[in-house]
């Protein structure tokens, strides 16, 4: 029997295609990232059973709950997976302890065995002194761990989280976070975590999977996503450029721009894609002299103060980042519209077949 969940999900909403694969096996997590309307929540939706197939099959643990093509569909009450929606939806007359025990009195249990069993995931999340407080009464912190308890409580074979941490204001997400974290870790039942936001995915996931537009456009480990991104979304959630390229005779020439560039030890001919991180990138006021081997002229067209950098658009490439200290752009004077020097070691330049 295979273990875990193996998915092929097409729903067609509107003008809008969701055609994704999505695979995760037992005891792992894996991050569903992408940015709002990418068409996670129809993912989660449709392997949850909320969302009828126009193609494909969603399987768990072997047992097939959903197959377009074979007309087969399984309710979603009879599929075993848990779920934890992005609003709790916590009851609001239940207190804590019977919305946990909620889920264990439909699947057949007792009032009294369903009370004690969400007693001791309770005492597990350290959320014994609220079980007698109704969701109103609860922080965000405590009513989102109320309702993952409520979503394993149950023994689910598969456990679906809507962006967890979303309904959280700034100060107790990063705790939240932690928490949560702890919380999944150990679990064996295979969970899928959707979020737009790339630190949850590292810090959650084992693994992530990148959803833009309806398809799957990456999957690895942060580590994958960070050395080799496939896509500008990608790129920019990772903090580095992505630039399409072609190489011919050792030089590299940036797609749709005048542009060439010298990378160290390449190998390769065709098409490809270069990464070069912001800080890897120095600006001058006047054309440098020495080490590096690739230096342009080129326009800031955007400054963006960040906590610790700012950041700079340049108009040469189209697209390309730079990260510099607030000092460099006090001394440098650079505004929007200043003409600048641009230059990158050759040795910075990462070079990968498209």
């Amino acid at each position: 029997m295979t273990e875990g969940l193996r998915a092929r999900v097409r729903v067609q909403r509107g003008d809008f295609l969701l055609d994704a694969d999505l695979v995760v096996g037992a005891g792992e997590t894996v991050a569903l990232l992408g940015p709002n309307g990418a068409g996670k929540s129809t993912a989660i939706d449709a392997i949850a059973g909320l969302a009828p197939l126009d193609a494909g099959r969603v399987e768990l643990d072997g047992r097939v709950l959903d197959d377009a093509e074979a007309g087969v569909f399984v309710p979603p009450e009879r599929r075993g997976i848990g779920v934890m929606f992005q609003r709790y939806l916590l009851f609001e007359h239940l207190h804590a302890l019977d919305n946990v025990a909620f889920g264990l009195r439909r699947a057949g249990l007792g009032r009294s065995a369903a009370r004690a069993e969400a007693a001791r995931w309770l005492d597990r999340f350290g959320l014994t002194t609220v079980a007698e407080q109704r969701p109103g009464q609860l922080s965000g912190g405590q009513a989102q761990r109320v309702a993952l308890a409520r979503a394993l409580a149950v023994e689910p074979r598969l456990l679906l989280l809507d962006e967890p941490l979303a309904a959280l204001d700034v100060t107790s997400r990063a705790r939240s976070r932690r928490l949560l974290a702890d919380d999944l870790d150990g679990q064996a039942c295979p969970r899928v975590l959707i979020t737009h936001d790339p630190l949850e995915a590292v810090l959650l996931g084992d693994r992530i999977v990148v959803l833009e537009d309806g398809r799957v456009t990456q999957v690895g480990t942060a580590d994958d996503l960070r050395r080799r991104p496939s896509t500008p979304y990608v790129a920019d959630l990772v903090g580095t450029n992505l630039l399409r390229a072609s190489i011919s005779g050792g030089r590299v020439r940036l797609l749709d721009e005048r542009l060439e560039l010298i990378a160290a030890d390449v190998r390769t001919e065709g098409p490809v894609l270069v990464t070069i991180a912001p800080s890897a990138v120095s600006l001058h006021r006047e054309e440098p002299h020495g080490s590096p081997r690739n230096a342009w002229e080129t326009v800031v067209t955007g400054v963006e103060v960040r906590p610790e950098t700012v950041r700079l658009s340049l108009a040469e490439p189209r697209g390309l980042v730079v990260e510099v200290t607030a000092e460099s752009v006090e001394v440098l004077g650079l505004r929007p519209g200043s003409a600048v020097w641009a230059s990158v070691k050759a040795t910075e330049i990462s070079v990968n077949r498209s």
